[in-house]
């Protein structure tokens, strides 16, 4: 038996790295802005980043199984931009229109996962042209000019709460428990590993690697049209900019999280950790009222640093 896999010991070991840069992060925040460990400002930060967290997870799944999607922010922004214009303030359509764009999401997941899989297109290539697709397909929607509005009971779930926690803090929280077990407990989150780790071996072995593919970019397409309409629950109304910043960062989550571009390791855990990292990065940068432009490339900076030292970790682990 493996005693170091038992208790505390097992635990530790099991602890995503970036974990103790957000531990730092969280320390430097509060010595500016002390507030900021009161359990209030901590559940209102769980709030913020849960967008985040729900696109590492799509992320972190479409890069184990040797993946990537770039498509992410699109299936955000066409999310937002459909559920404003067609809710329109009516709480009768909410939960038709929710489904639709969940339906959608999973198709472009679909469509991607076919062109990647069955038509071999790079996934670099396949995703960033399906979000140029949906980017053009938002702005012929919207005429350039997004309208509508969503109705107060789908608003819930972007400033609401059940209890003292925030709704879609519950939502990102049900999530992971869904996909955890779904991937640590299932023959599918091996197979998923096996895929990304060296797909001509799973073949070989009886996976079908290009349907277990196919199922990881569905599910980041579904996952991504629920953080579009988490996105607009909170911000009431269309936006063709509301998912730009969500491609990048997911990568950036799922990469400090402990997931590998090569495919076949990752950590949706780490996933959490790297969303939550970036958003408390993001907050303590706007207390330190720096500009806009410095905040980028602080984020760019730390990002790098730190998906850094996880590679150099890596390497001594393994030579």
């Amino acid at each position: 038996m493996n005693l170091s896999r038992i208790g505390g010991v097992g635990l530790i070991t099991r602890i995503p790295a970036v974990t103790w840069g957000l531990v730092v992060i969280l320390a430097i925040y509060a010595a500016f802005s002390p507030r900021i460990l009161d359990p209030v400002h901590l559940l209102d930060l769980s709030r913020e980043a849960g967008p985040l967290i729900i696109v590492a997870f799509a992320q972190t799944i479409v890069m184990i199984a040797g993946g990537l999607d770039l498509s992410i922010g699109s299936v955000i922004t066409l999310t937002d931009v459909i559920a404003a214009q067609s809710m329109m303030g009516d709480p009768n359509r909410a939960v038709p229109i929710a489904l639709f764009c969940l339906l959608l999401g999973a198709l472009t997941g679909l469509i991607n996962g076919l062109l990647v899989s069955v038509f071999r297109i790079p996934p670099l290539i396949t995703t960033l042209a399906t979000n140029s697709i949906l980017l053009g397909i938002a702005l012929v929607i919207s005429g350039g000019a997004p309208r509508g509005s969503i109705p107060q009971n789908m608003r819930f779930w972007g400033n609401g709460f059940i209890g003292p926690i925030p709704a879609s803090t519950v939502v990102w929280v049900l999530l992971a428990i869904i996909i955890l077990a779904g991937i640590g407990l299932t023959t599918f989150g091996r197979r998923l590993f096996a895929t990304g780790a060296n797909e001509r071996a799973a073949f070989g072995a009886g996976v079908e690697t290009n349907r277990i593919r196919v199922y990881a970019y569905v599910l980041s397409g579904a996952l991504s049209s629920v953080a579009g309409l988490i996105l607009a629950a909170y911000i009431g109304t269309g936006s063709l900019t509301l998912g730009t910043d969500y491609t990048l960062n997911s990568i950036a989550a799922a990469v400090l999280g402990g997931t590998a571009f090569e495919g076949g390791r990752g950590s949706l855990l780490g996933g959490v950790i790297g969303a939550l990292f970036i958003t408390v990065l993001a907050g303590m940068l706007t207390v330190l009222q720096m500009a806009y432009s410095g905040q980028l490339i602080t984020q760019g900076i730390v990002i790098i640093v730190a998906v850094l030292l996880y590679e150099w970790k890596g390497r001594m682990r393994y030579s």
